[in-house]
């Protein structure tokens, strides 16, 4: 894209931005490998915008929007199962609010460190909390007919867990989320840490977090897709100020 713009010096004079792009790019994108229609919003979506989001296995693609899921195989382009929140997590075998109250907000990522997929959504029957996070983390790599584990995070008592966001990292799960008080007044974007194996087999899951103030808003946690991350390498946290 070419751009051009203008900036004003030292002493107040517009000037042209030493630094602009002054050529237009000589290489386009390369076509899609394949291509086929993904959840509607007459069939599967609650709600607009759908807040759509997937991400790609080996031989799966699976897709999320408010307030659904559907996994397809990555080289046909075939819907193999698709689910509400509410019954993913029901015929998984959670209860609660994960079962009935799923609100959307959806993740979906495939972790390449232990070939499992991880699908969660945030849930809450009251905006006066508390707020949950819903986690499901498959049990093998087969998204389809592997099983899935089931947790649910408390993110908070009375402070929503708006707008989280998921990554994988050698030595764990993280998640962002923006935190409003009661659903309306921002109080700053928070943290969250999980420690990957127990949830390979479906053990307590070990979770830690913190908060930061309201100065930070919408971080998010970086997502290693290269096979090997420098030992010791602490996960990076983005967000615009």
């Amino acid at each position: 894209m070419l751009f051009r713009s203008r900036t004003s010096g030292p002493s107040g004079k517009v000037t042209a931005d030493p630094v602009r792009q002054t050529t237009a790019p000589t290489k386009t994108a390369p076509s899609p490998l394949s291509g086929f229609a993904g959840l509607d919003l007459a069939s599967w979506g609650d709600g607009w915008p759908p807040d759509t989001t997937g991400d790609v296995g080996p031989t799966h693609y699976i897709q999320a929007v408010n307030t659904a899921l559907a996994i397809f195989d990555k080289a046909t382009g075939t819907r193999l199962a698709a689910f509400t929140f509410d019954a993913f997590f029901s015929a998984a075998g959670a209860s609660g609010v994960c079962t009935s109250t799923n609100q959307g907000d959806p993740t979906v990522i495939y972790d390449q460190y232990s070939g499992r997929w991880i699908l969660s959504d945030f849930a809450f029957s009251s905006m006066s909390g508390p707020f949950s996070q819903c986690l499901a983390i498959s049990k093998t790599a087969d998204p389809v007919s592997g099983g899935w584990w089931t947790y649910k995070i408390t993110a908070g008592t009375t402070d929503m867990n708006d707008f989280p966001k998921m990554s994988v990292w050698p030595d764990g799960i993280y998640m962002t989320a923006n935190m409003f008080r009661g659903g309306s007044i921002y109080v700053g974007a928070k943290v969250w840490a999980i420690d990957r194996t127990p949830l390979l087999s479906g053990s307590s899951a070990s979770v830690v977090s913190f908060q930061l103030g309201s100065q930070a808003y919408s971080l998010l946690a970086a997502n290693a897709r290269a096979t090997a991350v420098p030992a010791g390498t602490a996960p990076y946290l983005l967000t615009l100020q």
